[in-house]
């Protein structure tokens, strides 16, 4: 083996090259670790978001579970309810030996009881129908299946079971007080008494005309005489009708005479009512298309206008109501529309003027871009239409906002972009509560229902889901939140609020600070003190803003009650001294136009 310089050279040589190798052989090893790793991470986010949706489904389900069992409670205690009643017509119809055929055939002559118990029965029979009716038109109304009336089954003996005393379980009062349906003002059906006999030539009367079992009685009583000459109530279909005097014969003058003793021995001799006087009356009704109807926005606004803005496709549309006093400028909120102020609208045109605009992507309103909700672009909206409403010297504004319109209102006025601004009104937005409900928002707005066969079943959501709480409202700015989808043929919402989530953020972020930074007269309406964040307690402490605490309502506040939100603003504007051309001070006199 050779030795030297040269062998230790080569040797060094191959130990060089054995390392190369080795580092080489590891940085591929390394590589391969990290795409194998890269791909474990890419698969577990995978795996999450399908673990995610899946909540989301598991969710929905949920929610629509627990509204199916609400909805088939309700229907097993309706069907508890017409039980019974069957069950007390069939009890009745046994112990009074009255079959199907005496109740649709009218006999000539009833014994006292049995025409009373004909009554009663088919009373309850109309009673029935107005429980399934009222049942069927309120599909979620709440039934306590035990305040239904019980009727107290009359024993075999007629005489024991008419009795007044014998019958304390029974009386009208307690009848009316457990029937399910609401009390009547008009006093119950009462049977007529008899009291005096007819003459003679009454006795020939047929029976061809009797249609109804009120017909009956009066046919079967003529025998014994009718209780006044004057036309008499009764009931026929349903409806309170009168009975045509001329059917009735005079009485005789001997008949007549006689003193008040006389008739009230008279009347101490006639059979005591029975309790089977006392009739349920059907309540009225009103079906879900008349009670969710669509009202017109003309009723609560004077004119409509489409504001263009020049040089762009942009085209927003503005309700407007009054003609005197400063201009109270209404934004809405995400989802609602310009009429969700309409019902306040009629109140305070009286003594301001009112205008409400459908921001971009909401109500009738159009733009290149409805998906673009961002806020300074919302901003640059309602700066451009007023100055297209007003030109270069608008009148006085008092801009109101309502949850995303109030985020967009502070940052008008932060900004300074109205000159004429002399008042702002933020309706139940604050910056910490909505922060912390923005991760909840596409929950809610995916598990909402999204489609509606009519625009009455959307506002019958909209009451019964608990968004709104006033009906004359909801039936007046729902409608405005639609649009009809003719390839699934029916309501949809109109504003796409999923698909602007990433501007969501930029609405409410340094909320407080812009808010408390405005110099007009501010006034922050909420739904309750929880809402408040750190910065607006410190600053309503201090007295920078007025701040109103409405009870009894929910986040919309100008429509659950619109009467309080109305007169919040008026004195708002009068507090203030808001007039047409700014704040107003007495005695001090405004310069004059100089004469030419």
């Amino acid at each position: 083996m050779s030795s030297g310089p040269n062998a230790d050279r080569f040797m060094d040589e191959k130990k060089e090259r054995k390392a190369l190798a080795n580092r080489e052989a590891a940085k591929r090893s390394r590589i391969k670790k990290q795409k194998e790793w890269e791909g474990i991470v890419t698969e577990r986010s995978v795996v999450l978001e399908y673990i995610k949706n899946k909540r989301i489904e598991i969710d929905n389900y949920d929610n629509d579970y627990s509204m199916t069992e609400k909805e088939n409670n309700s229907l097993d205690a309706g069907t508890l309810i017409v039980n019974k009643f069957l069950n007390c017509m069939s009890l009745y119809k046994e112990k009074l030996g009255i079959s199907d055929q005496m109740l649709e055939t009218p006999a000539p002559k009833f014994n006292h009881w049995q025409e009373e118990a004909l009554f009663f029965l088919e009373s309850h029979n109309y009673h029935l129908d107005s429980v399934v009716s009222t049942f069927l038109d309120n599909e979620n109304i709440n039934i306590n299946p035990t305040a239904i009336a019980h009727p107290i089954i009359p024993s075999d003996s007629p005489s024991s079971s008419l009795s007044p005393s014998k019958s304390p379980d029974y009386s009208p009062s307690r009848s009316q007080s457990r029937s399910p349906s609401p009390t009547p003002s008009r006093p119950p059906y009462q049977l007529r008494s008899t009291k005096r006999g007819l003459t003679p030539n009454n006795n020939d009367r047929t029976l061809d005309n009797v249609r109804t079992l009120a017909d009956l009685n009066r046919s079967a009583r003529e025998d014994h005489g009718s209780d006044s000459d004057e036309p008499q109530e009764y009931y026929i279909g349903g409806e309170k009708r009168k009975m045509d005097s001329s059917n009735l014969t005079t009485l005789s003058e001997e008949e007549t005479s006689g003193s008040e003793d006389q008739q009230q021995q008279q009347q101490q001799q006639q059979q005591p009512v029975s309790a089977f006087a006392s009739v349920p009356i059907r309540p009225p009704t009103q079906s879900s298309l008349q009670k969710y109807a669509p009202l017109d926005w003309s009723a609560y606004f004077d004119r409509e206008d489409d504001i263009r803005i020049k040089d762009t496709e942009n085209v927003f549309h503005v309700y407007m109501a009054g003609t005197e006093g400063p201009v109270v400028f209404c934004l809405h909120g995400g989802g609602y529309s310009g009429l969700s102020f309409a019902l306040a609208a009629s109140i305070i045109k009286e003594k301001a003027r009112v205008v409400a605009m459908d921001m971009r992507g909401h109500g009738k309103s159009s733009a290149e871009n409805e998906l673009d909700l961002s806020i300074e672009t919302m901003c640059d909206d309602v700066v451009a239409v007023v100055k297209e409403m007003y030109g270069d010297s608008p009148p006085a504004i008092v801009l109101v906002g309502h949850s995303m319109g109030g985020s967009v209102a502070v940052h008008v006025a932060a900004k300074k972009s109205l000159p004429s601004l002399a008042g702002l009104i933020v309706v139940d937005v604050v910056e910490g509560t909505a922060m912390a409900s923005l991760i909840h928002m596409q929950k809610i707005l995916s598990s909402r229902m999204q489609h509606f066969s009519s625009i009455e079943k959307a506002i019958e959501w909209s009451i019964k889901g608990g968004s709104l709480r006033n009906v004359d409202s909801a039936r007046v700015s729902i409608p405005a939140t639609l649009k009809y989808d003719d390839s699934k043929k029916c309501y949809t919402h109109r504003a796409r609020l999923v698909e602007t989530e990433q501007y969501w953020r930029g609405w409410y972020e340094g909320l407080s600070e812009k808010y408390l930074s405005c110099t007009a007269p501010k006034l922050l309406l909420l739904a309750g003190t929880d809402r408040l964040d750190r910065a607006l307690t410190i600053g309503q402490m201090q007295g920078k803003f007025q701040m109103v605490v409405v009870r009894h309502t929910g986040h919309a506040i100008q429509e659950d009650v619109p009467e309080e939100f109305a007169t919040l603003v008026l004195n708002f504007i009068s507090r203030n001294r808001i007039g047409p051309h700014g704040v107003e001070i007495p005695g001090l006199r405004r310069p004059s136009q100089p004469q030419p």
